[in-house]
């Protein structure tokens, strides 16, 4: 089989004589290794480690903070947390691709503890 997996996105802004509609084509990806990874952790202050069991070719990721108020932050590196997760009130489920190699995610909440949900499809 192939295009197993299938991404979307899009954004559209309005604000005045502001406007924009980006709505790229789907991404299809294969998935050679049938693979599957759902959690929803609860995230510290001080650095989370979440290891991706049963993933060893980590390719599609979604990553949903699911607190209303506080963001968090990601990294695929110890105390390197390069994306931020805002509330749910003002953030969308991140959409990234994991380098191959990468099983362990590492996280921190700003203010207080919050719950995130991860996804990760195998390659």
């Amino acid at each position: 089989m192939a295009n197993e997996i299938t991404s979307s996105f899009s954004v559209q802004l309005i604000n005045g004589l502001l406007r924009l509609d980006f709505k790229p084509a789907k991404i299809q990806t294969t998935q050679t290794t049938s693979g599957l990874f759902d959690s929803v952790r609860s995230i510290a202050t001080t650095e989370t480690s979440v290891a991706l069991t049963g993933i060893t070719t980590p390719k599609v990721a979604v990553i949903w903070n699911l607190d209303a108020t506080n963001y968090c932050e990601l990294g695929t590196t110890t105390t390197d947390y390069p994306i931020k997760l805002f509330p749910t009130g003002t953030g969308l489920p991140n959409i990234i691709t994991l380098n191959a190699g990468k099983t362990t995610l590492y996280l921190k909440a700003n203010t207080a503890a919050t719950k995130v949900r991860i996804i990760v499809l195998e390659a």
